[in-house]
């Protein structure tokens, strides 16, 4: 999650960033009420407080088609260390 709020703090004008979480496109904060409400998504949280929505990685194309077609630009970040290597390098933890 680190890597997403340095991402959106670095270029505010970033539009609604999915970034890639083991099999998930996850979206955090704004962007996760967002599209919890354009998607009708479940709005959890992943940390105390803060709102957390996600797709399943095998329907990432659907989910943006349904964004772009309701206007809405987006922005995808993939994840490229494998999981062990995130873990090795202090991120989440290898499922």
């Amino acid at each position: 999650m680190a890597p997403v709020h340095a991402l959106q703090e670095a270029a505010p004008r970033v539009p609604p960033l999915l970034s890639a979480s083991a099999t998930f496109y996850e979206l955090f904060d704004d962007d996760a009420v967002r599209a919890s409400k354009l998607l009708g998504l479940t709005l959890t949280q992943r940390s105390a407080g803060i709102p957390m929505a996600g797709v399943p990685f095998h329907q990432l194309e659907t989910y943006l088609r349904r964004l772009v077609a309701q206007g809405v630009r987006v922005a995808v970040a993939d994840q490229l260390q494998t999981p062990e290597e995130a873990k090795a390098a202090g991120g989440a933890p290898a499922p």
